[in-house]
């Protein structure tokens, strides 16, 4: 994607609640949040 001009605003990362996520702006200014959820590494 960064090869492609988008600008990443927020790099990926894992939330310890089980959330991985990233941030890119558009070029209109629109910010579009990717999240995927996962189970936490310390889930019992």
């Amino acid at each position: 994607m960064r090869d492609a001009g988008v600008e990443i605003t927020t790099p990926l990362r894992e939330e310890p609640w089980g959330e991985r996520l990233f941030q890119i702006t558009d070029p209109n200014g629109l910010i579009i949040q990717l999240v995927e959820w996962t189970t936490p590494a310390d889930y019992v």
